[in-house]
């Protein structure tokens, strides 16, 4: 057998791969990896992209001060999802879809986007264990780590002469890291199966475990222990030119420590002894071991394998070797002394026949939510996060032409510390309808660099920001910045507030949370004190003072907020008087009055 560069065989496998499924295919280009979909909008083509859907996109990037080339996404379904962020990348082969790595909080708000080269491609944006987040580099085929602030740290490839996989990485605490390698050699496939290829374009899989200094540590080579004709038939094609017969997509650790490998092309999960190098168990494809119990539709072409604990597992089937085709997160309970797989959960769109044969993912999190990422569909589905019992908790759906195709959709708690802020979450105990309500709080630059605060977003319109932006704040500095509370209905009102500093290419935002209590009306309360009401407010001129409640207006005082009197006016007494701020410092003041009922005072906003 003789070994060939990687990308030839890609080029190869790619050609084979589309042909397969009768996809329409243009010419593949030299640094087209195999396991991408390159013609996904052929694939895409049949879905009926409305003037409703271009207008719900415009209104997402208008809404949350996007790019017009940003993906537009809706949140269809909202049911308390739990608290984290959706790690995704934005995937294309056409020059005219930006490809953006993504962290989007619950309500389709991107906390940090960055666009990427479109000559190259760049996914599998994970978090590792070690806090730091990693992404694959298919120019350089290495993965880049970046800290929480997005500064590139550091960087991952393969040793004794190999290239990197960009399907799976695992960095552990200690440095070392684990990932897979497609190795791609000629093979007389006429000496195999009858029909062969002389001169067959063969890839394998090799796997290594890689410490901190770059010494190998493991190297598992698939050629030792799987048959070329291992290959699930209803996906590989043993008489093409080039053959990807395993097609290894994820990696992790079982509950003892030793790998599982999940091979699209074997239809298989496979259990590997970190230390023998010797294969443990096979589930799955032509070589499976296991009885499938409650499930008639064994999972074939499948992604994203994951040990759940206690003896489960989970992954998403792609579904490529049913007869019907439909794609599922499925997860299982192994046996492995009776070598039985008994199906637990079942999360699928049967009805909708959706069907993602490439990609996709299916993460667990600490509340037992399961998020699964659906990749390329013509349904335009992009993530579904479901609780322990199975119910949607939201739903993330697709709505323009370029799509948002995440090779994984998973979610972490997770928070930049570019910047900072002296609470995660505030509350407002006490307010009025048509009051607005200053509170204050510290943004600090903890990066080394100028950060340029150029952004604002709040998820309800009742909260502002009283500064005016652009705001560069120095390396360290702290600003007291001013939230506006004006509210206009009667209700407790929640809203994610984010800070942040973006333009077409990139943004990084911090997020913090603010709730109040039940937001009263001044007509519940007149009859129990003397009121009045100041309008508009903020202002910037003046402001009409009315009194509620048969009042009579006697003397007028304006502090300000470190309770300076600014303005005292003695009136013969009226219902109303229109006061003249001009010239006045904008900020928070203190209005108070002396009334026919006795003393109040109101908040008042000079802008």
């Amino acid at each position: 057998m003789k070994k060939l560069s990687i990308l030839s065989a890609l080029i190869i496998f790619s050609i084979n791969l589309f042909s397969q499924i009768n996809y329409s295919s243009t010419e593949n280009t030299s640094k087209t990896n195999a396991f991408f979909f390159n013609e996904y909008l052929d694939f895409n083509s049949n879905i009926n992209f409305t003037e409703d859907l271009n207008e719900k996109a415009k209104n997402y990037r208008q809404l949350f001060d996007l790019p017009e080339q940003f993906p537009a996404i809706e949140i269809t379904i909202s049911n308390n999802p739990t608290a984290g962020y959706y790690f995704l990348n934005r995937m294309s082969q056409s020059p005219a879809i930006f490809r953006y790595l993504i962290i989007m909080d619950t309500l389709g708000f991107p906390v940090y986007y960055q666009e990427t080269d479109p000559e190259q491609l760049v996914i599998n944006f994970e978090l590792q264990e070690t806090g730091y987040l990693t992404f694959w580099d298919q120019s350089d085929t290495v993965y880049f780590e970046m800290d929480s602030s997005y500064n590139i740290t550091n960087s991952y490839g393969a040793k004794n002469g190999y290239d990197a996989d960009g399907h799976e990485i695992i960095v552990l605490e200690d440095g070392s890291y684990w990932l897979m390698i497609y190795d791609t050699q000629m093979v007389d496939m006429s000496q195999i199966v009858p029909g062969g290829q002389e001169n067959a374009y063969v890839t394998g899989i090799v796997i290594q475990h890689i410490d901190v200094f770059g010494n190998v540590l493991f190297e598992w080579n698939g050629w030792d222990h799987f048959e070329i004709t291992d290959g699930d038939p209803a996906i590989v094609n043993f008489l093409a030119l080039g053959i990807d017969y395993v097609h290894g997509n994820a990696m992790d650790f079982d509950f003892d420590g030793n790998l599982l490998l999940s091979s699209r092309n074997l239809s298989e999960i496979t259990k590997i002894n970190i230390t023998t190098g010797d294969i443990m168990w096979r589930w799955g494809g032509t070589q499976n071991q296991f009885e499938f119990i409650g499930d008639s539709v064994m999972f074939s072409a499948q992604h994203d394998i994951r040990y759940m604990g206690n003896n489960k597992y989970s992954l998403f089937d792609n579904g490529w070797g049913n007869n019907v085709k439909f794609s599922r997160a499925v997860c299982y309970e192994l046996d492995t002394i009776e070598m039985t797989a008994t199906l637990i959960s079942d999360y699928n769109y049967f009805d909708e026949m959706l069907f993602s044969p490439f990609m996709g993912s299916n993460y667990h999190g600490d509340e037992n939510e399961s998020v699964v990422g659906w990749s390329i569909n013509q349904q335009r589905h992009v993530l579904t996060e479901y609780d322990s019992l199975g119910n949607v908790l939201l739903e993330m759906m697709s709505v323009d032409t370029g799509g948002l195709v995440s090779y994984r959709a998973v979610k972490h708690l997770w928070e930049t510390n570019a910047i900072a802020f002296n609470q995660d979450e505030y509350y407002i105990d006490e307010a009025d309808v048509d009051e607005t309500i200053s509170m204050e709080f510290e943004f600090t630059n903890t990066s080394t660099e100028v950060f340029l605060l150029n952004g604002f977003n709040s998820s309800d319109l009742a909260f502002s920001l009283l500064e005016l932006l652009p705001i560069s704040v120095s390396p360290s500095e702290t600003l007291t910045l001013n939230l506006l509370f004006s509210p206009n209905e009667e209700k407790a009102y929640t809203s994610a507030i984010s800070l942040f500093t973006d333009n077409e290419q990139k943004r990084i935002a911090k997020q913090f949370r603010v709730n109040t209590a039940v937001v009263t009306s001044l007509n519940e309360i007149i009859a129990l004190k003397p009121e009045f009401k100041l309008s508009p407010n903020p202002a910037n001129n003046s402001v009409l003072i009315t009194a509620n409640n048969n009042s009579t207006i006697y003397n007028i005082e304006v502090f300000s907020i470190l309770g300076e009197k600014v303005i005292s006016e003695t009136i013969g007494g009226t219902n109303q008087y229109l006061l003249n701020i001009e010239n006045r410092k904008q900020g928070v003041y203190i209005v108070r009055l002396e009334t026919s009922n006795g003393v109040v005072s109101k908040r008042l906003l000079i802008k």
